[in-house]
């Protein structure tokens, strides 16, 4: 009985993710990564609360807030940041994040992808540089930190 019990309940938490790498989208120019989350539920403001408690948990720093939070239109804007330190000196990758709620899907569409330096000891710091840039050294190293950080961070969503 308590092994149908936890097969129960982890049914209730198994989620469907439909999740691309980060691409270079030619007809608009930028980078960009986009995923489709179907949940159990489709009541959008319990879901809606969530998303935007696991946003400002999962990146809660000083770099990350709310830029738009609608619950009757289903939608969220949240800018997003990360420290790192993938080259010698401390960085910053920042990117925003767009989510609509439809039911029991939840798209999140992600954009504006930057890297910053925030090192003490560096000449660039606070220079911001969009992965779009012509000059961005190691931008393939920052593609696969941001990829890695923003895959791992979804999978802690649990509705």
């Amino acid at each position: 009985m308590k092994i149908l019990l936890l097969l129960n309940t982890l049914i209730l938490f198994i989620n469907t993710l439909s999740a691309q790498d980060i691409i270079f989208n030619e007809s608009i120019e930028k980078y960009e990564m986009s995923f489709e989350l179907t949940v159990n539920s489709d009541n959008t403001h319990d879901n809606f609360d969530y998303i935007e408690e696991w946003l400002v948990t999962t990146y809660s720093n000083q770099f990350s807030s709310s830029k738009l939070s609608n619950k009757e239109k289903g939608k969220i804007i949240y800018g997003a940041a990360f420290e790192t330190r993938i080259f010698p000196t401390k960085g910053l990758i920042s990117f925003t994040y767009t989510i609509n709620f439809n039911g029991n899907k939840i798209g999140f569409f992600i954009t504006d992808f930057a890297y910053s330096v925030i090192g003490q000891m560096s000449t660039a710091k606070g220079a911001v540089m969009n992965l779009e840039s012509r000059g961005l050294a190691g931008k393939k190293k920052i593609i696969r930190e941001t990829q890695t950080k923003i895959q791992e961070a979804i999978q802690l969503i649990q509705l």
